[in-house]
């Protein structure tokens, strides 16, 4: 616990380094950072609770499931839209690699979970911008949800290295 909270603070410290020297010329004050950073907060815990919720669902089931199972289902991508939704289009596209790496990072995932909440991350980011009601927000997390199963599958597709390995279901 005490490294993930020394990694976090290293890797925010670092990114707020970069966000002053990206973002000079947009009007990014104190309050975007103090969003960002409980934005970031939230989702750390957001992943922990997932972590224990996921654990506690794979070992109740009669059959086995990995936690790594439930990779997929962790909503990455809404915090990124979020961020999006209240903050200038550069810093989502800061923060969007930012919380793709700490969601894999955090669950010790593959390099193709990370990819795949990057690249949920960056569709919602594009998508987000052009909502214009409250109805459709909820419209395009949908959409994202239908793409993102999309990209998971073919991410699942990419890191199979046999016709055998796509066959069996582990």
């Amino acid at each position: 616990l005490i490294g993930t909270f020394f990694f976090v603070g290293l890797f925010l410290s670092l990114l707020l380094f970069v966000f002053q020297k990206v973002l000079r010329r947009s009007k990014v004050g104190g309050k975007d950072y103090l969003f960002l950073g409980i934005l970031t907060v939230v989702l750390i815990s957001f992943i922990r609770i997932f972590l224990f919720v996921g654990g506690a669902v794979g070992d109740l089931l009669p059959f086995g499931i990995p936690p790594s199972s439930f990779y997929g289902l962790y909503p990455v991508a809404a915090f990124v839209m979020m961020v999006r939704f209240v903050l200038p289009l550069p810093l989502a596209i800061l923060f969007a690699p930012v919380a793709a790496v700490l969601a894999g990072e955090l669950l010790q995932a593959s390099f193709y979970h990370t990819l795949y909440y990057l690249i949920g991350g960056i569709i919602g980011i594009h998508w987000i911008s052009k909502v214009r009601s409250r109805g459709q927000i909820l419209k395009t997390g949908f959409q994202l949800g239908a793409v993102n199963a999309v990209v998971l599958f073919a991410l699942d597709l990419v890191s199979v290295t046999s016709l055998a390995g796509a066959l069996t279901l582990e």
